[in-house]
């Protein structure tokens, strides 16, 4: 008898879920902002949390991020504001389009473009683009007149 598949996601997502938890909680006791997270190895452990799970958790965190993790590198914690190192470029390039007039208020962004050119999963645009939602360069409307996206709202400010 196998299990409804429903049934799998619901149990793969809540390991993930309390995976993301525990290195939450793990970051606030142990670690600091700019600081290194250890090893994904040596923090399964420690957590006792299955290693894929945990590299499942560091994934999902990087694509928001609160910290920066790849399959080949040590993580580290990011402040929050701190901008992403794989989104500098994106964002230095989506400031200076519309600063130059090439983007201009009202238009709808091409994440998907932007993101292919960037070397980042498109998944990973509203870890980007908080930053220039928070300044007020753009704005993420569910209902704008090209469908769901972010939009141009002003003139991008310098990024921190």
């Amino acid at each position: 008898m196998t299990m409804p598949t429903d049934t799998v996601d619901r149990g793969m997502e809540r390991r993930l879920a309390s995976a993301v938890w525990l290195v939450r909680q793990y970051i606030a006791q142990h670690c600091s902002p700019g600081g290194p997270l250890p090893s994904a190895r040596s923090l399964a452990h420690h957590l006792s949390v299955p290693y894929r799970t945990l590299k499942a958790a560091l994934v999902h965190l990087d694509g928001i991020g609160e910290v920066v993790w790849g399959m080949h590198q040590r993580g580290e914690v990011l402040a929050p504001g701190d901008v992403h190192p794989d989104d500098v470029d994106l964002l230095r390039e989506v400031q200076a389009r519309i600063s130059a007039g090439i983007y201009h208020r009202g238009q709808a962004m091409p994440t998907s473009i932007l993101a292919v050119a960037h070397g980042i999963q498109p998944k990973c645009i509203p870890r980007a683009f908080r930053h220039l939602v928070a300044d007020g360069t753009l704005h993420h409307d569910e209902h704008g007149p090209h469908g769901p996206g972010y939009y141009v709202s002003a003139q991008p400010l310098p990024l921190p």
